[in-house]
């Protein structure tokens, strides 16, 4: 744009459907844009220099995608959060990014040729509400000192701090391109718009190969942890569920998972070959149920609440 004449001297078509940032250092020009693009220019000219690598597609699995390089429009439906801020290190080498799904990208763009990611943040978005360590003595698909938690974000997320560990190929959640200490991410799609959002409480079964979680809508779900398939899904409670918690296995191989909620309810359901049903209904206390734990062989439960109460139930 032209300060003497008013009028635009060069202008470029970003190929994207909104221009969000723009960031400048030396003679490139940097624009953020929906979707995930970030468009690099010459600012004299508005020659086209380069497009950064899309950052990791929301909804999708982290290892689904081998290659940083690849053509992200070849991927149908893959939608990737809005570049909303961008900041280059005054050599133009390294770019940040950071994208609304509150993630940021480290580019290292020193060869255009050959762009590849320098470091990448993948965290929750929202308050964290719940986190839980796999068992030691685990023999499921996931690797050892991996641990998972729960957001406000409604997401779950898997995560591995021990980065010589490759996880086991049997489950999707594995070491990715995009981090490296984060496995695989959940999104869990709120059931009712209009209710507050929010993944509550978070716990592995004792085998490691199952998750439960509940919600700030009632919700109890169960996955198992090879392809995150739900196995269990019920509306439990008609209050956020503030804890749960798994059985051992028993003598038939089924496992009890149990529930306590802010509307002062536990419900304990059985699972088992991946079918689900009610097996009680506790009502001992007399407000929020903040915490279930079982006896190592299953046959006792406690539970403690807000009526400052510990109960012991067979």
């Amino acid at each position: 744009f032209s300060y003497q004449t008013h009028e635009v001297d060069k202008w470029v078509f970003l190929k994207a459907t909104k221009g969000l940032s723009l960031h400048s250092v030396d003679n490139m020009l940097f624009c953020g844009c929906s979707d995930g693009i970030v468009r690099v220019f010459k600012c004299q000219t508005l020659e086209y220099v380069l497009t950064l690598p899309k950052p990791s597609p929301l909804h999708s699995h982290l290892t689904a995608i081998n290659d940083i390089q690849a053509d992200p429009r070849s991927e149908n439906g893959a939608q990737y959060g809005d570049a909303i801020s961008i900041k280059a290190l005054p050599d133009g080498k390294q770019v940040a990014v950071i994208y609304n799904d509150h993630s940021m990208f480290v580019w290292d763009i020193s060869n255009p040729k050959n762009i590849a990611k320098y470091r990448s943040f993948l965290a929750h978005s929202a308050s964290i509400f719940d986190i839980d360590i796999l068992p030691a003595d685990s023999r499921g698909p996931l690797p050892q000192d991996s641990f998972v938690t729960c957001s406000a974000d409604n997401t779950i997320r898997l995560w591995n701090l021990n980065y010589e560990t490759s996880g086991n190929r049997e489950s999707i959640a594995a070491k990715n391109i995009f981090a490296k200490n984060l496995l695989h991410v959940m999104y869990v799609k709120p059931d009712d718009a209009n209710v507050e959002k929010g993944i509550r409480s978070v716990r592995f079964s004792p085998d490691g190969s199952l998750i439960a979680s509940g919600d700030k809508s009632g919700f109890l779900r169960v996955y198992e942890v090879k392809q995150f398939t739900k196995v269990m899904e019920e509306a439990a409670h008609e209050a956020e569920v503030l804890c749960v918690e798994f059985s051992s296995k028993l003598p038939d191989s089924s496992v009890l998972v149990a529930s306590g909620s802010r509307d002062r309810l536990i419900h304990v359901f059985g699972i088992h070959d991946k079918t689900c049903s009610l097996v009680d209904t506790l009502d001992d206390h007399s407000a929020s149920v903040t915490s279930i734990k079982f006896t190592s062989d299953s046959t006792k439960i406690f539970s403690c609440g807000a009526d400052k109460s510990i109960m012991f139930r067979n």
